[in-house]
């Protein structure tokens, strides 16, 4: 706005018009104090309507005198306009500042959020090693387990052959020793036959002695005794062979009992080592049992942890997700679409998987950064309102 010239006394009306040509009063709200220059404005128009009947008049200093405060005001107001200009530049200058401060925080969470999307690639992909190895471990135990017991059952089954082969020996034994036993009758009942002929020639040499004695000899007898003696020698022979024959089935015998009784006491030894070697196994399957369950049960402690620090992680990635799309993102709706899917995709990834409780840690503790960093930057943008309520922004973000 230019400043009022100066009235001469012999205005006319057009001189009046010419004043108040540069004076735009039609836009009075570029100032603060619209009222008071919409109240001149109406004035100077109602002046300006009457000037014919003022050009008619004789004295002129009335009217000159108020075109003179409206001047002074004018310029008051003028003043107070730049006054509020220079404020408002300043404002601005200060607007600008917090917009770069606040575009290079938002490009560094951008960085920091990359940096934490990093990260949990990472531990996902050590999660997953880890899964992979606790699975094989697991994997590894069940078939050493499997082949232990198979091994138990091939050894039980090789033990049940072996004793059923060591009772058929030993069955087949006492039958040979029956067998024996009753040839051993057989032999005494021969022998008790033949011990009548043992005492008829002991008799008949009795005789032959006594005939010798007494020089008798008769040819018929000779004969008959040397028949009786050859028959004597023969069975005499046979006796002989006879009781060989008996002692060595008797020595055999013996022996034979001697093997039953090593072979009784050997399978009863055996019996007694299978028996504790079946308690042994049995231990060491309740130990085995015992270990597989405590390692199920941390298995499953394991799994659960993993899924509450899932769900953990879940919501810190949902909070993270949410800041990013509210003070990162442009505001497009192709690219929020797209942003949403692949914030749905990440965090369906990241909810399959778990972490640990460091990274959990660095991930609370940026993300309090964050919201102390947003609470401020609210804090300042909200007072910026308030000290400045008709201020438009020259963007928005």
């Amino acid at each position: 706005m230019g400043k009022l010239p100066s009235l001469q006394r012999n205005n006319s009306q057009g001189n009046v018009k010419q004043i108040l040509k540069g004076f735009d009063f039609t836009n009075p709200s570029r100032t603060k104090n619209s009222q008071r220059v919409r109240n001149i404005t109406s004035r100077v128009k109602s002046t300006i309507q009457f000037v014919p009947s003022i050009g008619q008049m004789k004295n002129l200093r009335d009217f000159q005198k108020e075109i003179n405060q409206d001047r002074k005001t004018l310029e008051e107001q003028r003043l107070a306009q730049d006054s509020q200009n220079t404020r408002l530049i300043k404002i601005q200058q200060k607007e600008r500042c917090i917009n770069e401060q606040y575009i290079q925080q938002k490009k560094k969470m951008g960085e920091t959020l990359e940096i934490l999307v990093q990260q949990a690639e990472e531990f996902n992909e050590e999660q997953r090693k880890m899964n992979e190895e606790l699975e094989r471990k697991k994997t590894s135990v069940v078939i050493k387990q499997d082949d232990r017991r198979e091994k138990e059952q091939d050894l039980k089954k090789k033990d049940e052959i072996e004793n059923q082969k060591k009772e058929q020996t030993l069955q087949e034994y006492r039958h040979e020793i029956k067998i024996l036993e009753e040839e051993h009758k057989e032999l005494r009942k021969k022998k008790k036959q033949l011990m009548i002929y043992h005492d008829f020639l002991n008799d008949v040499i009795k005789l032959q002695k006594e005939e010798r004695d007494s020089n008798q000899q008769q040819d018929e007898v000779e004969k008959n005794v040397n028949g009786i003696i050859e028959r004597f020698n023969y069975l005499q022979k046979e006796a002989e062979k006879f009781i060989n024959e008996q002692k060595e089935m008797e020595q055999e015998q013996n022996e034979i009992k001697r093997q039953i009784q090593n072979l009784k006491s050997d399978i009863q030894s055996q019996h007694f080592q299978h028996i504790s070697d079946l308690y042994v196994l049995k231990r060491d399957i309740d130990e085995i049992n015992q270990d597989n369950s405590e390692l199920l049960v941390n298995v499953e402690g394991k799994f659960s942890d993993l899924r509450g620090k899932h769900l953990d992680y879940g919501q810190i990635y949902f909070g993270i997700n949410n800041l990013y799309q509210e003070y990162i993102l442009l505001p497009s709706t192709l690219k929020k679409t797209n942003n949403q899917y692949g914030a749905d995709k990440k965090q369906e990834q990241i909810e399959e998987e778990s972490s640990n409780k460091d990274t959990t840690q660095l991930l609370l503790e940026k993300l309090n950064a964050i919201q102390r960093y947003l609470t401020t930057l609210k804090a300042v943008k909200d007072k910026f309102k308030q000290d400045c309520p008709n201020y438009q922004p020259l963007y928005k973000d």
